[in-house]
């Protein structure tokens, strides 16, 4: 990933991929999609902008919850979906930095609380009886989240 390596990327790439399932590519992507992270107010705006909010289907006092809204950069979702194909197999909530990788030191810290939390609730659902597949998908939505707090503290630490 050249383009990943250049001064304005490079913190973007290397802090984002200490998050599970998101490598250099996805990270590269994700900043470049996200641009400027301090446009988002919450992490349930950041899951309406990038289309894994569920829809909603009510009438009068019932109500139920359908499938992601798929709004958004469809690339960007797709890529963090289907990073997380793996949690299945994954031990641990680690993930080791790669060589060359500088990650900000407080993006670092939210990434690793990330991953803790990532595994957990992928895990918890599993064991809950969903799916593999809605597991995977409800916890690539509360990982944009996580891209989202981790690119807001390199843009801290660059301001």
């Amino acid at each position: 990933v050249g383009l990943g390596r250049e001064e304005r990327w490079r913190p973007y790439v290397d802090s984002i991929s200490c998050l599970i399932g998101i490598g250099p590519e996805t990270a590269l992507l994700a900043a470049a999609e996200f641009d400027d992270f301090g446009r988002f107010r919450s992490g349930r705006r950041v899951k309406n902008w990038i289309g894994m909010a569920p829809t909603e289907h009510s009438s009068g006092e019932k109500g139920a919850h359908g499938g992601i809204t798929k709004g958004g950069p469809s690339c960007l979702r797709k890529c963090i979906i289907e990073g997380l194909s793996s949690m299945s197999t994954r031990r641990t909530p680690s993930k080791p930095l790669r060589k060359g990788q500088e990650p900000a030191p407080d993006a670092l810290r939210v990434a690793r609380k990330g991953n803790r939390r990532l595994f957990e609730r992928y895990n918890n659902l599993v064991n809950s009886g969903k799916g593999a597949n809605k597991a995977k998908v409800a916890t690539a939505a509360e990982e944009a989240c996580w891209i989202w707090r981790v690119g807001l503290e390199v843009q801290a630490s660059l301001s």
